[in-house]
């Protein structure tokens, strides 16, 4: 596992998983008007920095999902 040089977070290199994809959308659903706070909570179900959730959603999940 390699490790952010700017966190102590260890970077994960796997693809996001549908399940994860729904944690999101969930997430997203249930707070649209506070998204740092979405990402915030789906990253701790799903293990997961809010960073990179937050780069899912708007790279693949927002265009989908609009």
């Amino acid at each position: 596992m390699l490790h952010n040089t700017y966190t102590s977070m260890p970077t994960h290199k796997k693809r996001f998983t549908k399940e994860e994809d729904l944690v999101i959308l969930s997430e997203v659903k249930a707070n649209p008007q506070n998204l740092s706070n979405a990402f915030r909570i789906a990253s701790k179900k799903i293990n997961r920095s809010s960073n990179s959730i937050s780069l899912r959603w708007y790279s693949k999940l927002k265009k989908r999902n609009a």
